[in-house]
């Protein structure tokens, strides 16, 4: 039996049948992986209330000798987060984390730095009120370390090199000058601070993140861009992102 035992994170878990659920998991050496938990609604011995979103687990698996999804044996609680579970906003971004993790990185492969950024943000949701920042710096390192980090010193239409105010179309990911946004609809105005904190933001170890100050009137528009670039290269509708911004900004992005 090719039996292996792993640390990860539980992403989302999908009802299969009568009493099997479908897995996602996010580890450090494994990646994001799919696995069947066979009987899982039925045996609490062998999982316990472990199959939870955002939950830190330690997992058995069983490798399919014929390639397909792999089965889970057992899984106990590794961290269970106890104080996000308690706020209805701290659900709503950890929610909102884990399913952007598992739109965003594809199966199987390696991703130790996402998983340590989930990790850092659960221990930080489960600590303090979720805030702005945290939805921030997620997204904002979620891109970076998914090859999608978006540069903002040039306009993608002219050329011309940006050391003012930049622009975002909102409908096509692009950056712009203030010459190639006049007369657009739907174009969001980058302030240049607020653009320099982003760049702290990714720039800095994650240990340090968050000692980098961000001012109130710039988390919005940069968590807006953030999304923006999100949507660009993932069709898929976020589910939890209606949640998350009834909690955190009622008066809408």
């Amino acid at each position: 039996m090719n039996e292996r035992v792993d640390k990860a994170l539980v992403l989302r878990v999908i009802p299969l049948r009568e009493s099997d659920v479908l897995v996602h998991l996010l580890g450090a050496s494994i990646g994001r992986r799919s696995a069947v938990a066979k009987g899982a609604r039925k045996s609490r011995k062998r999982f316990g209330g472990a199959l939870q979103p955002f939950t830190l687990v330690e997992v058995e698996r069983r490798k399919n000798a014929h390639g397909g999804l792999d089965a889970l044996t057992s899984a106990t609680v590794e961290e269970g987060f106890p104080g996000i579970r308690q706020r209805l906003e701290a659900i709503a971004l950890a929610s909102h984390f884990c399913e952007l993790c598992d739109l965003f990185l594809p199966e199987g492969d390696p991703a130790p730095e996402v998983y340590e950024l989930l990790l850092l943000l659960l221990h930080r949701l489960d600590q303090t009120e979720p805030t702005l920042k945290h939805w921030l710096i997620f997204l904002a390192r979620l891109l970076d370390l998914t090859g999608l980090r978006p540069r903002f010193d040039t306009c993608e239409e002219t050329g011309q090199g940006l050391d003012d105010a930049v622009y975002l179309d909102g409908y096509r990911a692009t950056v712009l000058c203030a010459e190639a946004a006049q007369g657009r609809r739907g174009v969001l105005r980058l302030e240049p601070s607020a653009l320099r904190t982003l760049e702290a933001l990714l720039d800095v170890s994650l240990e340090s993140v968050g000692q980098v100050r961000l001012l109130a009137h710039q988390a919005k528009p940069l968590i807006k861009a953030c999304l923006i670039f999100l949507r660009q290269h993932h069709e898929y509708p976020l589910k939890t992102l209606p949640m998350v911004e009834a909690s955190l900004v009622p008066e809408g992005l």
